[in-house]
């Protein structure tokens, strides 16, 4: 079957990239990280100290490919670098680590003064969908779940139910079939000419090694996929996946993206839970057949499906199980999304108890080295440690009923005794104060 593109082509179109300036390569210089790579030949550092020598040859080097639309050979080779995806999985199986790639300063560099051009291009004239929070400024995974937990909470106060579904693909970034992402951003994108040039030199030809226990492994040609750890391959793969959201809207869902993380969700009155279910499993039928025709990987066997509803309607629920193609998927009571445990009943209570679990052991580890630490250091490990687990994604415990509000807020009195040395029974009101 062939590759079908839904997404609709806008009247613009950009047919090359712009030259720029040493002034602005130097500004680019200056905010990146101090990161380098093995296959650089100055390291990062050194090219930040001496700016003024490094900038006009660096934007003599941008400024012809941009003009040429070809990338140099030298500038697509990558140390990959396996990093585990969670320390709790087995370190002897290969599918448990992610392939972070590892590339030469210049080749970022490139890749910004590129990725700034079309993420203008594509903002300006409204390509990007509204409902892919990933590599966006003003995205986040808290805008994502904010979306989706408002959409389900306003359908509770219908009376209705929700039906949850989150994908899970494979390997998505290292499938990703360039053919099809070039004539993607030409039809869909209005990529054209020497734009459209640069890209299909930016994707051919690349080649990589892998560094794992010390040792370089052969360099390997690479006939498909994007570079994790790139500054292009996010959003490159955000456009090739696009037409994702557009199946689930012509299937009456709602769908919400996080880069490869796919939420589909569907409303439905109690008494038609089995209409709901069929609404799913058409739209992943259709979903599946679309992941096989853009070699990507859909993986049935890890999908997740939870039923939101309100504690009276809890026990009428009957499903336990839904077919989605050949494979039995049990409906949870309670999923992990996007690093947020959500429940049935949309309360967060479990997350807000592995949340204070996690971080009164942070407090115990810190408080076990407390007297060796100075206030500011304490200070800077609790922010580290805890804040950052109290603040991520806090805006949803906005409707969260007393329980879990008062266990978050023993996390954060806890954490205030930790820095001002303060005992058990202190008042924290003042600390807290104290602390901002």
């Amino acid at each position: 079957m062939d590759t079908v593109y839904y997404s609709s082509r806008s009247c613009s179109v950009l047919s090359s990239f712009q030259p720029v300036s040493s002034e602005y390569i130097s500004t680019l210089i200056s905010q990146c990280p101090n990161k380098s790579c093995s296959l650089d030949p100055v390291p990062t550092w050194l090219i930040k100290k001496l700016i003024t020598l490094f900038a006009p040859i660096l934007t003599a080097i941008c400024n012809a490919s941009i003009h040429a639309g070809v990338v140099p050979p030298s500038l697509k080779s990558a140390v990959v670098v396996p990093v585990l995806k969670k320390k709790t999985m087995d370190p002897n199986e290969s599918k448990n680590y992610r392939p972070i790639s590892n590339l030469p300063f210049v080749a970022k560099l490139l890749e910004r003064v590129i990725s700034a051009q079309f993420t203008c291009y594509l903002n300006v004239n409204h390509m990007l969908p509204d409902c892919q929070s990933a590599y966006r400024s003003f995205f986040s995974t808290e805008s994502a779940l904010l979306k989706v937990t408002t959409d389900i909470s306003m359908a509770a106060d219908r009376g209705q139910l929700t039906l949850l579904m989150m994908l899970d693909l494979s390997a998505a970034f290292d499938t990703v079939d360039h053919a099809i992402l070039l004539a993607r951003l030409n039809k869909s994108f209005g990529l054209s000419d020497t734009a459209l040039k640069w890209f299909n030199s930016y994707l051919q030809n690349r080649s990589q090694v892998v560094f794992s226990g010390g040792v370089l492994s052969n360099v390997s040609a690479l006939a498909c996929g994007v570079p994790q750890g790139s500054v292009l391959s996010p959003l490159l793969f955000v456009l090739y996946t696009v037409d994702l959201l557009f199946i689930i809207e012509r299937n009456g869902l709602n769908g919400h993206m996080y880069a490869d993380d796919t939420q589909t969700y569907v409303y439905f009155s109690p008494n038609e839970i089995s209409m709901a279910l069929a609404s799913l499993q058409e739209c992943f039928s259709e979903l599946q057949m679309w992941m096989n025709n853009n070699k990507l990987v859909l993986n049935a066997s890890k999908t997740e499906i939870i039923i939101f509803c309100s504690k009276y309607q809890f026990d009428k629920i009957t499903p336990s199980s839904i077919y989605l193609g050949d494979v039995q998927v049990s409906i949870s009571n309670q999923v992990r999304n996007l690093g947020v445990t959500f429940d049935s009943l949309l309360w967060f209570e479990q997350h807000s108890r592995l949340l204070s679990s996690s971080c009164f052991f942070q407090i115990r580890q810190i408080w076990s080295i407390r007297h060796c630490l100075s206030d500011t250091a304490t200070e800077i490990l609790v922010h580290a440690f805890i804040s950052s687990r109290l603040d991520y994604c806090n805006s949803l415990f906005l409707s969260c009923n007393n329980s879990v509000l008062d266990r978050l807020q023993r996390i954060q009195n806890a954490a205030a005794r930790l820095v001002l040395r303060a005992k058990r029974y202190d008042s924290t009101t003042p600390m807290l104060q104290q602390l901002h």
